[in-house]
């Protein structure tokens, strides 16, 4: 009996390993007191909305270039969302046009034209430990 447990423990542990999403931001407008918002989305997430991605994290604005991790993320196809929150209200400032007033930027550098690019000109396949780095557009 305890044998089918330890089994079942150490299987268990297997099928929860995943791989590492490296994610470096670069052109960051050092900022002190500001985040740099960063949105990890899955085909059937609402990208890129900050806020509602699968995985996310808010990191301080203190370097040129900021970096996290994700751990654990399982093969499949993912978006790369990051934006500069220079005041602090955790949305992506637009002005009357709708053109940003804060940094931001996708994964595979990826530009959309009077809007944010695709999901699909934004994805990138994990299926091992990926590095990827998003410039900043401000």
């Amino acid at each position: 009996m305890i044998i089918r447990y330890l089994n079942f423990a150490i299987l268990s542990g297997a099928l929860a390993y995943g791989w590492s999403l490296n994610i470096t931001v670069s052109g960051v407008q050092v900022d002190p007191g500001s985040n740099i918002g960063i949105g990890l989305f899955r085909p059937d997430d609402p990208y890129p909305t900050i806020g509602k991605e699968y995985r996310g994290v808010y990191l301080l604005a203190d370097s040129p270039e900021v970096t996290c991790s994700f751990k654990n993320i399982e093969d499949g196809i993912y978006a790369v969302s990051v934006y500069h929150d220079k005041n602090g209200n955790r949305l992506l400032d637009e002005n009357f046009f709708g053109i940003p007033l804060e940094g931001y930027g996708f994964s595979n550098n990826a530009r959309g034209i009077f809007s944010a690019p695709s999901f699909e000109e934004a994805s990138l396949t994990v299926d091992g430990d990926t590095s990827i780095t998003v410039n900043l557009h401000y």
